[in-house]
């Protein structure tokens, strides 16, 4: 099987590296200026097996090759756009996987490009590049969701099966395009919390912060319920959430993970702003068309335009501007 990757970012080279190590061909689709890169793509897992994982001379490319198999996008929601549309209209008849987290808005102009031949993944890893290197969590009861699609059955049986022998637990999934962002709605609220404060430690001192994440969380998982099926432990984290219990939450994971802490900050904080910004006006439209009040989660997504509470964010962001 020779898989296209579109998008050579922590997630790309996660799912890529994977995939060449149980075997299989990988193709980066890249930005004509990042050809000349020659660094290996290497990954190191901080849970499980720990190993350390690389490939040492990525196959890149600027455009999805004619004998790709299958193609797996990963890139950021507000991505997709012109730049994404030339590559993927001029690419093979064959299944786009993906990784993407895609609301309704999203998958349409998805659905746009590639037709039927979208396919929506749920990855149940995350991962952050720092100084070449993936580091990153993936767990075996949270498997990596991949719709289930008749047409493209053969393709789809065999990435997973791929994604399984490299390490990472993967099944097909006959309700994914509904439940992924049906969860992803739902647990929003505390994505943008820990973006507004800038940290864990500012998100447990800041009062108002909590109690509007708490509040903007009942609501977005009223209206995750209305789109589809949401994980449990999603649902039972938003349902459940108040002021207290975070704060508990935060401080028992900065003691007891502080690494997972930092990889949060980084992960669903700093590097995720466009994304952030993209998805919460995707929720408020969907919050209309469903009739689902988001008063809470409006002013959520404000607090985390204006940076509340987070010097630190700001000039992080000054020194790669």
């Amino acid at each position: 099987m020779h898989v296209a990757v579109v998008g050579a970012g922590a997630l790309g080279r996660l799912f890529g590296v994977h995939l060449a190590t149980a075997g299989e061909r990988v193709s980066f689709v890249v930005r004509p200026s990042r050809l000349g890169r020659t660094e290996p793509f290497a990954l190191l897992r901080l849970n499980g097996d720990r190993r350390y994982r690389e490939l040492p001379e990525p196959e890149l490319v600027t455009s999805v090759p004619v004998d790709a198999s299958a193609i797996v996008l990963a890139v950021r929601a507000e991505q997709i756009d012109e730049a994404l549309a030339q590559v993927l209209q001029s690419s093979p008849p064959v299944p786009v996987i993906s990784l993407t987290p895609l609301l309704d808005e999203s998958l349409e102009r998805l659905e746009r490009l590639v037709g039927g031949r979208t396919v929506v993944a749920m990855p149940a890893v995350a991962g952050l590049l720092e100084s070449g290197v993936v580091r990153y969590v993936a767990f075996r009861l949270l498997p990596t969701l991949v719709e289930q699609r008749p047409e493209h059955a053969l393709v789809l049986d065999a990435l997973t099966h791929a994604l399984l022998r490299s390490g990472l637990a993967a099944r097909l999934s006959e309700d994914v395009r509904r439940r992924n962002p049906a969860t992803t709605v739902a647990f929003f609220p505390l994505t943008l919390a820990l973006a507004a404060a800038g940290s864990a430690a500012a998100l447990a001192r800041h009062s108002d912060l909590k109690e509007l994440a708490a509040r903007a969380c009942r609501e977005t998982l009223a209206l995750g319920r209305r789109v589809g099926p949401v994980e449990p432990a999603a649902a039972l984290a938003a349902r459940f959430v108040t002021p207290a219990r975070l704060t508990f939450a935060l401080e028992l994971v900065r003691r007891l993970a502080p690494r997972a802490v930092r990889f949060a900050e980084r992960h669903y904080g700093d590097k995720l702003v466009e994304q952030n910004e993209a998805m919460g006006r995707e929720i408020l439209a969907m919050g209309r068309r469903h009739g689902v009040s988001l008063t809470a989660f409006e002013e959520l997504l404000d607090a985390c335009r204006l940076d509340v509470g987070s010097p630190r964010k700001h000039e992080e962001r000054a020194s790669v501007i």
